[in-house]
């Protein structure tokens, strides 16, 4: 019913609004903006690294040391059936390339103030949003390997990365 889907649209921005991130409350170690000045691609490539990246690591296996490399979010047989999108207002949209731990240009339409405002997600006084991190979840791919079951075992990889990068 739309009073049903109106719902889960309201909890979705509710989510949203209380998860997003801000950048006078950043904590990163590599990222040191200018006051005024907030370099959202590399904050956001900054961001992903840690809650969306590859890590290395040596490790004492087997009698030797070994270089492990391993995602921080998991994924139902490694399948990792999603692509991340960063769309920075007013500059274009980006797609975050896993395994070199940066972006890559993306054709999407820039988003203006006006497209996140009209889609409800609020800002206190003062402040404005610079960009959104969208999800694609490609479930064919889980489902290849899953059949029918691979179709909630994409949803739950893509909650995986959302829940990790709020």
């Amino acid at each position: 019913s739309v009073a049903r889907s109106s719902t889960r649209a309201k909890n979705l921005v509710d989510f949203w609004n209380e998860a997003r991130l801000r950048a006078d409350q950043a904590r990163s170690t590599s990222v040191r903006p200018v006051p005024g000045v907030v370099p959202w691609r590399a904050a956001l490539e900054d961001i992903l690294k840690v809650g969306y990246g590859v890590q290395t690591q040596s490790r004492f296996v087997a009698g030797a040391w070994e270089l492990i490399r391993w995602h921080t979010v998991p994924s139902a047989g490694a399948l990792y059936p999603f692509e991340v999108i960063a769309s920075v207002v007013g500059e274009g949209s980006h797609l975050w390339d896993l395994e070199k731990g940066r972006f890559a240009p993306c054709s999407l339409a820039p988003l203006t103030q006006e497209d996140l405002a009209g889609a409800g997600f609020v800002t206190a006084p003062g402040h404005r949003l610079e960009a959104l991190l969208i999800f694609v979840a490609r479930p064919w791919l889980s489902m290849k390997k899953y059949r029918l079951r691979g179709y909630p075992y994409c949803h739950l990889d893509v909650g995986h990365v959302a829940t990790n990068l709020a």
